[in-house]
């Protein structure tokens, strides 16, 4: 008889030795996957934005010195940049390259070009321009946008009307 409770004994240590193992192996690989997956994720700053390469913020530092409030998102295969400089609210688009593509100020209404706003009081009079912008692309093109509702109509420099996006 006092073998058999010690046979089951036995049975019982080795189950739980086996569980405690078994345990541990989970957690080990628990552990590895976790830490995987924050590796392979984008760097994310303290702000909760992301945050792009190196290279791309040393772009972006050089062309924006006094840059404050920045906050990063990616937009496809590139990175944007919201900030303010010069008591001014603007954007900026970075390739991974560390190319600036475009910049983004935003503007007062009345700072759009005539034709703009002689084409926005026509086609969409009584809306409100919830907020306008100059774009300057890599190149020196230089676009406006004014934002309606949910709608942003892209302008030339001299105010004619290149497309609209709907959001």
């Amino acid at each position: 008889m006092a073998s058999e409770i010690e046979q089951i004994h036995y049975l019982h240590l080795q189950r739980n030795k086996n569980n405690g193992m078994k345990l541990i192996i989970f957690c080990f690989a628990l552990l590895f996957f976790r830490s995987s997956t924050v590796i392979s994720q984008d760097k994310a700053s303290v702000n909760g934005s992301m945050s792009p390469t190196d290279v791309i913020q040393q772009s972006f530092l050089k062309s924006f010195p006094a840059a404050t409030n920045i906050k990063w998102e990616k937009e496809g295969k590139d990175y944007e940049v919201n900030f303010s400089q010069n008591a001014k609210n603007m954007s900026a688009v970075f390739a991974r390259s560390g190319e600036l593509k475009e910049t983004e100020v935003m503007i007062k209404t009345e700072e759009l070009p005539a034709a703009a706003v002689n084409y926005l009081s026509t086609h969409y009079k009584g809306v409100k321009i919830a907020e306008a912008s100059k774009v300057t692309k890599s190149k020196g093109e230089v676009n406006y946008e004014a934002r309606l509702n949910k709608t942003d109509l892209v302008f030339n420099e001299e105010g004619k009307i290149i497309r609209t996006e709907k959001d």
